[in-house]
């Protein structure tokens, strides 16, 4: 119950975020963070590890799901 609850919370969440980010974005100091933010996002994701890590999540979600839904 707690993680669901935890889901719809991030869903709505992110819905409002994407409602009011263009007025959120003419405040000089949000777009600024909002910038290093996403800079730091896409350092994250162009590491070697990252890309090792999403290959193996694809790895096990395929062995999950051949192991659980094809019985």
């Amino acid at each position: 119950m707690i993680t669901g609850g935890e889901v719809v919370k991030l869903t709505l969440f992110e819905q409002l975020f994407d409602m009011t980010k263009p007025k959120l974005m003419t405040f000089h100091w949000f777009a600024w963070c909002y910038s290093r933010w996403q800079a730091a996002i896409e350092y994250l994701r162009s590491l070697p590890l990252w890309r090792r890590m999403r290959d193996w999540y694809g790895t096990v979600r395929a062995w999950a799901r051949r192991r659980w839904y094809f019985q």
